[in-house]
């Protein structure tokens, strides 16, 4: 279920390891799950995750930061497998060294 929601969230997310992620950190968001019930077997998943987020915010949001962190988050949390996500927002990832170029005041 988990898999089927981060998809619908994040399109690509299971590609980038956001259902992994989230499914290592299920307990901060069991409430939306439990309100998702049957997710997978919904005609209208959108439909399910749009009155989720308007009538439950306080169950929707926690399910949304982590998929957000899934897929932006470092790599070394489990998620932004391959650095996916961070590609996808052209970021390079940080950089272990600083040339005497990216140091220099200008």
């Amino acid at each position: 279920m988990i898999a089927a929601i981060a998809e619908r969230l994040i399109p690509g997310a299971c590609e980038a390891g956001v259902d992994r992620y989230m499914e290592a950190h299920r307990a901060a968001f069991s409430g939306a799950l439990e309100a998702l019930a049957g997710f997978e077997d919904a005609a209208d998943q959108d439909a399910l995750l749009a009155e989720l987020e308007r009538e439950r915010p306080d169950l929707f949001d926690p399910l949304l930061a982590h998929a957000r962190q899934g897929m932006f988050g470092d790599p070394s949390y489990g998620g932004n497998i391959d650095r996916v996500g961070w590609k996808l927002l052209g970021y390079p990832g940080p950089r272990p060294v600083w040339t005497a170029a990216d140091q220099a005041l200008i």
